[in-house]
């Protein structure tokens, strides 16, 4: 008998999302489990009755109907915009910037707007059973402390730019308050930072030249756009006479640090250089089809031995930040685009928004599956709602039934931050009400 007395979570069904295999067509499912959780981490797992004898002083939260799984992780998310959700129709990419966004962030864009976007953008993740996010974006010093101070994993990749901004004036403000960022939160329990140059055609050779280089110091990721419209690549090759793969290539900035979000126009060559540079990709499905941009092959790319995550990008471009819904449409969309690529499965999908993005940040050593070691990043999903009646498939149902909308419980490094369907320690009025008054600002 142990004598420590961790929290045990026990449930209907525990899918611990481990698998090694990123195209498994079936997941492992365990029946009437339970997890021990002590100092943020999974310690045990095994049959309920099992672990209640194990520990007999442990607190025990008991979900007789529910399913139990990782929290999901959003790859790709620009949580500061959220505030402009519902606000533009779906139009081409460049429309879309040069017309709606841009007007909107130079008139908007504050340290302020930023702060209440996140808490807003938060929340929304939270209570659809989102547990952590990759950001990148204007503003990533209030993205990070608003993260921390609610205990919301996340990632903050600080921008690189040589364009001025309501952030920094110059490529060399953006490096310096980027490292300070890195530098201020490198013990966080929560947060991890990298560089969040937004694209090829927006960033020198020296920008670039200096980012592989710290990048390697101080051992952090690059997260960056890549190949995602023809526009960029045209703009490139006008640029700098090189396609961006190409580009970043020569660099030295394209390698297993990076993550490389969309990547629609990949010819052959393109795609080789992807695989051997040992890069991940992150895909934005609900993005890629509003903003009319090519949606990369995550089967194909996962098959062929590439890190994919799933990510929502910014709520102003997908209109919600529920990573379930995301799921939900990369699996339908691959069973409907090229019929000679493989397609992407329930199961699949399922590691894809999970362990796959975990895998896709560099993160997966601490998240991304339900395995003794690892944080207790847990989600309950409540299978009486109606939604997943009639319970026939639990992959399937979890991908295709509005699981998000059935989210009951999550816990983020242990702490329980939603308990039936409520956020526990986090003042959801106050968010609303702020998110109110910019709604009433900006409309009016």
């Amino acid at each position: 008998m142990k004598s420590i007395n961790p929290h045990i979570i026990s449930a209907r069904w525990i899918l611990p999302i481990d698998e090694e295999s990123p195209l498994s067509s079936q997941l492992r499912l365990l029946e009437d489990h339970a997890i021990a959780i002590e100092d943020r981490r999974i310690i045990d797992i095994g049959p309920k009755t099992e672990l209640l004898v194990t520990y007999p002083k442990a607190a025990h939260t008991e979900l007789h109907e529910h399913i139990l799984m990782p929290g999901l992780v959003n790859a790709h998310n620009l949580t500061a915009m959220t505030l402009f959700k519902g606000l533009t129709d779906p139009q081409p990419l460049a429309q879309w910037l040069k017309h709606s966004i841009w007007p909107l962030e130079h008139q908007w864009l504050s340290a302020a707007f930023a702060r209440d976007s996140v808490a807003l953008g938060i929340i929304e993740m939270l209570l659809s059973g989102t547990t952590c996010f990759s950001d990148s974006y204007l503003y990533p010093d209030a993205s990070a402390s608003v993260a921390e101070t609610l205990g919301m994993r996340a990632q903050i990749h600080f921008p690189i730019s040589e364009h001025a901004s309501h952030w920094a004036q110059n490529s060399g403000e953006y490096f310096s308050k980027g490292l300070e960022i890195s530098d201020e939160y490198r013990h966080s329990a929560l947060i991890t930072t990298g560089f969040g140059p937004h694209s090829a055609v927006n960033v020198s050779d020296k920008s670039f030249d200096r980012i592989a280089i710290l990048a390697e110091e101080i051992d952090r990721p690059i997260h960056i756009y890549l190949h995602s419209s023809d526009e960029e690549i045209t703009d490139s090759v006008k640029q700098y006479g090189l396609q961006p793969i190409e580009r970043l290539m020569q660099l030295g900035v394209l390698s297993s640090r990076t993550q490389a979000i969309q990547v629609g126009h990949l010819n052959t060559q393109d795609e080789l250089q992807l695989i051997n540079s040992g890069a991940s990709v992150i895909q934005c499905p609900a993005a890629s089809m509003n903003l009319s941009v090519n949606l990369c092959s995550s089967s194909s790319l996962l098959q062929k031995g590439v890190k994919v995550g799933l990510g929502t990008d910014s709520a102003a471009c997908g209109n919600n930040l529920d990573l379930f819904a995301s799921l939900k449409l990369a699996v339908i969309l691959s069973a409907q685009g090229d019929q000679s690529q493989p397609t992407l499965n329930c199961s699949a999908g399922l590691r894809m928004a999970t362990l796959g993005g975990a895998e896709a940040l560099g993160l997966d050593d601490d998240i991304g599956s339900l395995t003794v070691g690892k944080q207790a990043d847990i989600i309950a999903i409540d299978t009486q709602s109606p939604c997943f009646q009639p319970l026939n498939s639990v992959t399937r149902q979890l991908v295709y039934g509005g699981a998000g909308s059935a989210v009951s419980h999550v816990w983020v490094a242990g702490h329980c931050k939603v308990s039936d369907g409520k956020l526990i320690g986090i003042d959801q009025s106050s968010i609303l009400d702020k998110s109110r008054w910019w709604q009433h600002k900006i409309t009016s």
